[in-house]
């Protein structure tokens, strides 16, 4: 099959799904709904709950694939990319040496689905770091869902073979991936679109960040992108637990 009858496909599967579910939102992902505040800090609260972040893509062909969760043992947000149908990738575990403490895995879902991790320290999310400059996507398009368009950016290329090319932010109560491959082009088509999709705690409903389809712009490749954006609740829970 032809890459645009391939891309065609996905783009009519993808709208089918979405609107069978209502479709998306965008004042979803408004700061209405998303905090922006910082948490409160302070001594351990035994009184507080233990934090549960398990969240899923709600819409379209990755829809309910878990794409965020806690590692409370290791102190780690995982960002997890669902890697597409039919399409294997095998990485060795690698770690990010601009920013210690950040790594990437590979992980297969109770569901039999091939999921990329990019692990990050949470002392990094609830903090921010200041030592990497800060980056929009590679087109230049401002970051989705982040107010500033940008976030402290590392660039790292994990598959020279596949020129899997990776993008990893990281600000305070956020963090983001964005996969640039040639998994989203759109071939010699006129129109590329893209699509957006919130992510949602399975036991809450509440929304902790985005996953976009992004189209390519002009010689930029398209890709996946992947943001978490703590509430300040959550934050909260997070910074409580790792003061016990």
């Amino acid at each position: 099959m032809k890459t645009h009858q391939i891309i065609l496909a996905i783009a009519a599967f993808v709208l089918t799904a979405a609107c069978s579910k209502s479709g998306f939102q965008t004042a979803a992902l408004g700061t209405s709904n998303i905090s922006s505040q910082e948490g409160g800090g302070g001594p351990f609260d035994p009184a507080l709950p233990q934090p549960v972040l398990k969240s899923s893509i709600d819409g379209g062909m990755f829809d309910t694939a878990e794409v965020l969760d806690l590692d409370l043992i290791k102190r780690e947000l995982l960002l997890k990319i669902p890697v597409l149908f039919g399409f294997s990738i095998n990485l060795p575990q690698s770690t990010v040496t601009q920013l210690q403490g950040i790594y990437v895995t590979n992980e297969v879902s109770a569901a039999g689905d091939m999921l990329i991790v990019v692990h990050i320290p949470l002392k990094h999310v609830l903090q921010g770091v200041t030592s990497v400059a800060p980056g929009k996507l590679p087109n230049g398009n401002p970051l989705p869902l982040f107010p500033s368009g940008e976030l402290p950016r590392i660039a790292l290329n994990l598959d020279q073979n596949r020129n899997l090319k990776w993008y990893i932010y990281v600000g305070v109560h956020a963090a983001a991936v964005y996969v640039e491959t040639d998994w989203s082009s759109c071939g010699n088509l006129p129109i590329c679109p893209g699509f957006t999709f919130p992510i949602k705690n399975q036991g809450t409903g509440q929304i902790m960040g985005a996953f976009s389809i992004v189209a390519p712009v002009s010689t930029f490749r398209g890709g996946f992108y992947l943001a978490a954006k703590l509430p300040a609740d959550m934050a909260r829970l997070i910074e409580n637990w790792i003061q016990r």
